[in-house]
């Protein structure tokens, strides 16, 4: 059951960096997509959202997500999101 358990681990960790990989080249395409667009930073690129991808498995700390802290009010605006998203027409 033991080895079972560190297997499991292991395999998720190996999905965790994968997954941490991609957000990152995903956060570089939006930055630079971003920069051509306007001088202004993508919203989905501020540091609360970002410090999720930066942070490895290893060295990450509860305290490291925003979601460990103090919340301050997170909605938002539906112009702002529309803005940053663009409309389907």
């Amino acid at each position: 059951m033991h080895s079972l358990v560190l297997a499991n681990t292991e395999e998720l960790h190996n999905k965790i960096e994968v997954m941490s990989a991609r957000i990152r080249e995903l956060e570089e395409t939006l930055r630079q997509m971003q920069s051509e667009a306007s001088d202004l930073p993508h919203p989905l690129l501020s540091d609360t959202i970002t410090v999720i991808s930066t942070d490895s498995p290893e060295s990450s700390s509860s305290s490291s997500y925003p979601e460990q802290q103090p919340q301050h009010s997170n909605k938002a605006d539906p112009d702002s999101v529309i803005d940053a998203f663009g409309d389907a027409h």
